[in-house]
């Protein structure tokens, strides 16, 4: 039987992995305020600027820096939408 640990251990990554899951057309909620992955938020904006990720749906509430540098770059924009939270 796996332990939550080695469960843990087998499912760790990095941002890159991490953004490596999300397909195209996918829909995002990510962290919100202070809450926001940089890390995450950055492996995202990348591969949408390379060309590896489009036509995402991106929610986010109270934005912050780390959203601004990265996932509403208008570069990265034009591969996802930003849904604003109400």
């Amino acid at each position: 039987m796996t332990t939550y640990f080695t469960e843990y251990q087998r499912k760790l990554t990095d941002p890159n992995g991490a953004s490596e899951k999300i397909e195209n057309g996918n829909t995002i909620v990510h962290g919100l305020s202070i809450a926001e992955p940089p890390a995450l938020l950055s492996a995202i904006a990348d591969r949408a600027r390379a060309g590896t990720l489009r036509d995402i749906k991106i929610y986010s509430l109270l934005p912050l820096a780390h959203a601004a540098k990265t996932v509403l770059v208008p570069t990265s924009l034009t591969v996802s939408r930003l849904i604003p939270g109400s």
